[in-house]
């Protein structure tokens, strides 16, 4: 139960994350969730805490308010959250008791790359990987330029931003919002910064989503009239009453990266119908014949009509209809061809593939294939699992022989 409720707090945190996917919205983004921290208002209400420091000292305790909360949110939603379960170290050992007392459904992917918790450094300290800066050229900097441009008339000088980013730190630090971390690499020594988990304070949203005044464009002109913002209604639908139906759906990855026998159990319950979804990649282009497969969502536009062909006519087989989906993405400018001129996705001839049946070293590959299918034996993730490459003969090993 203790392994089960550290996995479901590593999730926790992780949704807090922010996403750049309209497709994919956390709570947050959604207004179901809203985060405070702990005595923020009653710092910001201190006017001895501020009264030498430059720009804050001339703002109002909810001015101030929320120059404190647009830091705290960005440490948070960039996980630089001090927290066991962000802990590099400490996730090993997560993963580690996730495998050996979590059945599949709960437990850490295999291949998941689980997100650890960086840090925020001041100006003039050296980061590290996952780390981020607090300097006038960071986006933090870059907007507290903007908002004293807009309170004050100026930007602030260099010796302004390092007084104003120090003081907040220290003042966040004081008051037990921060806490400060000290990494050392080699001979190098850096000290940053993270959010105390424990000065989160999680609340019910009230269906306003979160809004980032760090990535927002705010239009000068009088021509542009604020847009009002909404939460994206399907998801919050969908988060609210979709999940106890959800509750038995599983899906799971189809990959050259899945190991021989993980690859055959999986394609074995898909035809039987005990695993509903498949997340695939061009591996099902190979001839899988699955003849109760009736939907295929392909997350692109395929490079070609061939590879169009070859990926939706995996359903629709033993005369059954199919539903074929395509996603056109916004970022793509070949999705986009196709999503203006769609009659074009499956347009043209199919090229037969220029191939010598009697080229032998052809005919050998694919009968070492088949003999290495019907083998069972699973070649790893890499040739070093198969090979001694401490050796300088590259040998095979023992257990594969």
């Amino acid at each position: 139960l203790e392994v089960f409720r550290e996995v479901v707090e590593y999730r926790l945190y992780e949704d807090l994350r922010r996403g750049w996917r309209v497709v994919q919205p956390n709570l947050e983004q959604c207004g179901l969730l809203r985060v405070d921290y702990e005595g923020l208002s009653q710092l910001a209400e201190q006017e001895g805490c501020w009264q030498d420091v430059p720009f804050m000292n001339t703002l109002q305790p909810a001015e101030r308010e929320a120059i404190l909360r647009t830091l705290l949110d960005e440490m948070r939603r960039r996980l630089a959250i001090e927290v066991d379960c962000l802990n590099r170290g400490h996730q090993q050992e997560l993963r580690r008791r996730a495998q050996e007392f979590l059945n599949e459904r709960w437990a850490f992917d295999e291949g998941e790359l689980l997100r650890y918790a960086g840090r925020f450094v001041l100006p003039g300290e050296e980061r590290f990987e996952g780390d981020a800066s607090l300097s006038e050229r960071s986006i933090i900097g870059r907007w507290l330029q903007g908002e004293a441009q807009r309170k004050l008339g100026r930007s602030l000088s260099p010796d302004e931003h390092l007084q104003l980013i120090c003081s907040i730190v220290n003042a966040l630090q004081r008051f037990g919002l921060l806490t400060e971390v000290i990494e050392v690499r080699g001979k190098n020594t850096s000290r940053g910064v993270r959010l105390r988990a424990s000065a989160l304070v999680w609340r019910p949203g009230d269906g306003t989503p979160f809004t980032d005044p760090l990535r927002r464009y705010r239009a000068l002109s009088e021509i542009y009239e604020p847009a009002e913002e909404r939460s994206n209604t399907f998801f919050v639908n969908f988060y609210r009453t979709a999940m106890p139906s959800l509750q038995n759906m599983e899906g799971r990855e189809h990959t050259a990266q899945v190991n021989y026998e993980r690859r055959i159990d999986r394609e074995e319950r898909f035809r039987k119908g005990l695993l509903p979804v498949l997340f695939c990649s061009p591996t099902m282009e190979l001839g899988i014949d699955i003849a109760d497969l009736n939907v295929v969502h392909l997350r692109n536009v395929p490079p070609s009509p061939a590879n169009y062909a070859q990926r939706s006519g995996r359903a629709g087989r033993a005369g059954l209809p199919a539903l074929i989906l395509t996603y056109c993405a916004h970022g793509s400018g070949h999705d986009q061809y196709f999503f203006r001129h769609r009659d074009r996705m499956v347009a043209g001839v199919v090229v037969p593939p220029r191939l010598d049946l009697s080229n032998e070293d052809l005919i050998r590959a694919h009968v070492h294939a088949i003999w290495l299918a019907k083998t069972g034996l699973s070649l790893g993730r890499s040739v070093g699992d198969v090979l001694e490459t401490s050796s300088e003969e590259c040998p095979l090993r023992e257990e594969v022989k």
